[in-house]
């Protein structure tokens, strides 16, 4: 995959990888150009088509052959380096076996790699005679192939161009994925210190000229990087021990290359420009992506007899990566190719996965459900297919070709320059251009040449919804319309900036581990908050929304609003609460709360922000000119030198330990200032978040109400139940002897004779008798006796002995494995309802979860648990409470 900032030279760069002709007057590419063809990674020029050909053959059962062809050279050559012969066994069943191995056409027997390699899965016995005629041919050719050159095992791909301009980075991150190598594009002929060309946005009648846009290259080059780093958790890197200093620590790796090296900015030393670029980006959290190197190109001498060497080398050590890449290694099932072989043969531009099924089924020998899932993830992941999964809407698509739907994505996402053909919609274009406003009569026409179908039509109007590119908007008129985000070109007028300076509440940030706001999240975090303005608190007044700017007036009546910010590296938030000061602490604690709930949210909606890291902040009082969020030194709004502080911070200390700033004598920070976003001291350790009974309390008081002296947050959380336990008993408790050498059995004994319990007293304790198992319990975890509460749980009822885990942890430390076995458990059916509920979550927000997200106890564990301390313990309890104490027992 080729990403880069605008017009750096990525479709020049593809030519020259493929030993094309440069073209001095290459068209900017738009949206994402994808080549259908496979082909060959090698060390020589990238030819695409080629490996169609050995493919793709016409007889049904090839894949088979050609499978089977490659296991028994494989075997025959082993066979000749040992000196030894086919061996003839006598066991019929064995020589059974190993025919129908080869002799079966469903492929269930044989794997091939992916990528070309193969391996037997068992002997061959079967005589070369017994072969089928095309099978002993190709085997022949193999062995001839064997004597003449030294077997490589072949890699093969499909280049995907991604387009640079702006207004297709919301649909660009739907379409990265983790499986794929990146080659990242700069341009050596700008300044990389100096700010990027201003991004241009066609417009109906004349361009947009983003004029405000204060990125320079090096930030584009930064923003790819960040989106790559948003892409993958953490914990996925390179294994590879074998060579270590071939790929990079984390996957997928990252190609730097600097084009144009014939002019180089200001006639300086391209390589020196070059290692500048190279050595800013590995100074950032995503470095351990980049490849060992960067390559400098020319590109203008593609497709001539004097070829750059820098691109001989780029190809070089793309094929030296992808060997060693685990996902080339990987065999998969013959039947799996045969079934992608069927789908390009297809010329539907996508089918609905019934009938993708259908043919996985009746034609490639596929039989259950699991492995068809797998399978269909398997082609997504290597933009083979595009298939989303998480709900029913985007499951029905499996999209045959992902060069018509970024065209279909495209053509309701930007606007087209005017032709006679657009004059009966142009009011239309000229809405949307205007106002983001979709009107469902211009999505008619847009894509009047792409559809065949109304049906194709609502799928495709539904995966956008669900994909978070569009959102309903309230309308008048009988045709729908829709918020495009992505669409809204003109800055916040001046009015508005005015009024977010005259905002007396400290802003508060939304900060992010890469360092850069990701692709598509503010976009998205938007259309989310319009929703809840419309759902939770029901107001009527549309929001005023800019590019990178929106302010939602969420209670009219009192004259509060909340406006959203985006800079390069953070979110702004600010509550304008005008002479509601006495209401600015519960309303900015209830907007912090649905922020975090959000973006919780949409870190496990979308694939491509599984390793967000964000952070809730505030600018530094004493860092920033007061009244503002602009440092000192560069007079900047949202600058990137500024020092946030998270509540962490403000616990840790209260002073600010920047260093290298302008000399100040008092550092001090008054944190009191802060405390509308962040909770202190005791009601720190106890708040919770806001219930749809708190928030309608809140938009009550708009009507003149009053609002309860709890205020948002009257929900505190919990350690683990106090035992309440006579001291007495507990000095029993305590005198029961619990070395490791101890039976548990006889500890039990022990623990009823001192307590004077009756042997059935366990089977269906009481409730001081279950305290009193508690307490054993947590005396046996902290001696290390974990085999004692096991045992206790198999002769009390579940949820009796507290959890094994320490209950004072924190869910999130939670290991991996309960983890998930916890959350899959909870969102198997509704029972995660149950406990979000009791964690203070709204029937709103329940709903919201609902069926849009695939492991909703998961959103609900992250969000809580990132708003305050949620304690193993405590969630031990409230699932027994929930009366789901086997639940409860996983812990």
């Amino acid at each position: 995959m080729l990403i880069g900032q605008e017009r750096t030279g990525k479709t020049s760069l593809k030519k020259s990888l493929k030993g094309e002709n440069f073209n001095e007057e290459e068209e900017s590419t738009v949206g994402i150009d994808t080549d259908s063809l496979y082909f060959k990674v090698s060390k020589e020029i990238w030819k695409s088509g080629k490996v169609k050909e050995e493919v793709e053959f016409e007889p049904e059962d090839q894949f088979e052959h050609l499978a089977a062809a490659k296991v028994i050279s494989e075997f025959l050559r082993k066979q000749r380096e040992n000196l030894t012969g086919f061996q003839q066994k006598s066991d019929s069943d064995s020589e059974s076996d190993s025919e129908s191995e080869l002799e079966s056409h469903d492929g269930s027997s044989t794997n091939i790699s992916r990528y070309g390699s193969t391996k037997p899965s068992r002997n061959i016995e079967s005589s070369h005679g017994k072969l089928p005629e095309e099978v002993a041919r190709l085997v022949e050719k193999m062995l001839q192939e064997e004597e003449n050159a030294n077997h490589e095992d072949y890699i093969y791909s499909v280049l995907w161009d991604f387009g640079g301009q702006s207004v297709y980075y919301e649909t660009h991150p739907i379409f990265l994925t983790e499986k794929a190598i990146y080659i990242l594009v700069s341009d050596l002929s700008r300044d990389p210190d100096k700010n990027a060309i201003p991004p241009v946005k066609t417009g109906l009648f004349e361009n947009k000229v983003d004029s405000d846009c204060s990125k320079t290259n090096l930030d584009h080059l930064d923003f790819w990087m960040s989106s790559i780093y948003s892409l993958v958790s953490a914990d996925v890197r390179s294994s590879q021990e074998t060579a270590p200093n071939v790929v990079p620590r984390r996957l997928p790796p990252v190609f730097l290359v600097c084009t144009h090296a014939d002019v180089p900015f200001d006639g300086s030393n391209a390589r020196d420009l070059a290692l500048k670029t190279y050595g800013f980006l590995q100074h950032k959290t995503y470095k351990e992506h980049l490849y060992k190197d960067v390559f400098v190109v020319d590109n203008t001498k593609s497709g001539s007899e004097e070829e750059c060497t820098e691109v001989k080398r780029l190809r070089e050590e793309v094929l030296a990566v992808a060997k060693e890449l685990q996902l080339t290694k990987e065999e998969i099932p013959v039947k799996w190719l045969r079934y992608e072989n069927k789908l390009r043969k297809k010329h539907d531009k996508w089918i609905t996965r019934e009938e993708a099924k259908w043919i996985a089924f009746e034609d490639c020998g596929i039989q259950e459900d699991d492995e068809f899932s797998t399978l269909l993830n398997f082609l997504h992941d290597q933009r083979v297919v595009i298939h989303f999964s998480g709900s029913p809407e985007l499951e029905r698509m499996v999209i045959l070709d992902p060069q018509w739907l970024v065209d279909v994505l495209k053509n309701v996402i930007s606007v087209r320059r005017f032709k006679h053909t657009e004059h009966p919609v142009k009011d239309l274009w000229i809405q949307l251009e205007e106002t983001g406003i979709l009107d469902e009569k211009l999505i008619d026409h847009a894509w009047r040449d792409l559809l065949d179908n109304q049906e194709s039509h609502k799928s495709l109007i539904a995966i956008m919804e669900r994909l978070s590119l569009i959102s309903p908007w309230p309308s008048s008129k009988d045709s729908k319309q829709y918020l495009v985000p992505s669409m809204l070109m003109s800055p916040p007028t001046d009015d508005v900036l005015q009024l977010l300076d005259s905002v007396t509440v400290p802003s508060l940030f939304v900060t992010f581990a890469s360092g850069r706001v990701p692709p598509g999240l503010f976009s998205r975090l938007i259309l989310h908050f319009f929703q809840w303005c419309g759902e939770e608190w029901k107001s009527k007044v549309s929001p005023e929304l800019f590019h990178n700017f929106s302010m939602f007036h969420i209670l009219p009546d009192r004259g509060i609003s909340v406006i959203f910010w985006c800079h390069s590296i953070a979110i702004e938030v600010a509550v304008y609460s005008g002479d509601n000061d006495e209401k600015r602490v519960d309303i900015c604690r209830a907007v912090h709360w649905k922020l975090r709930f959000i973006l919780e949210c949409m870190r496990k909606e979308f694939h491509w922000l599984n390793n967000v890291k964000y952070d809730m902040c505030v600018c530094c009082p004493v860092c920033s000119r007061p009244g503002s969020v602009k440092c000192r030194d560069h007079d900047v709004r949202g600058c990137e030198c500024l020092h946030f502080l998270s509540e962490s911070d403000l616990r840790q200390r209260q002073h600010c330990n920047r260093q290298g700033r302008s000399l100040l004598g008092d550092r001090r920070i008054r944190v009191k200032q802060f405390e509308c976003w962040f909770l202190g001291g005791e009601e720190g350790e106890g708040a919770g978040i806001s219930t749809n009974q708190q928030l309608q309390a809140l938009h009550t008081t708009s009507h003149g109400g009053s609002l309860g002296a709890k205020g948002i947050f009257p929900i505190e959380g919990k350690k683990w139940k106090d035992l309440a336990l006579p001291e007495s008993i507990k000095t029993s408790i305590q005198s029961i002897p619990l070395n490791s050498g101890s039976d548990v059995k006889d500890i039990v004994t022990q623990f009823q004779e001192a307590l004077q319990l009756k042997p059935a007293s366990l089977a269906i304790p009481e409730p001081e008798t279950k305290s009193m198992i508690r307490d054993l319990a947590l005396r046996a975890k902290s001696e290390k006796r974990d085999d004692l509460v096991r045992h206790l749980r198999d002769i009390t009822p579940a949820g009796t002995t507290g959890p094994l885990l320490n209950e004072d942890m924190s869910v999130g430390c939670m290991p991996y494995k309960q983890y998930e076995d916890l959350t899959f458990s909870l969102s198997g059916g509704d029972e995660w309802k149950l406990l979000a509920e009791r964690l203070g979550l709204s029937q709103i927000q329940i709903r919201f979860l609902d069926k849009r997200v695939t492991n909703p106890s998961d959103v609900v564990l992250s969000a809580v648990g990132k708003h305050r301390h949620l304690s193993v313990g405590e969630i031990y309890d409230t699932l027994v409470d929930c009366e789901l104490p086997a639940i409860a027992d996983l812990m």
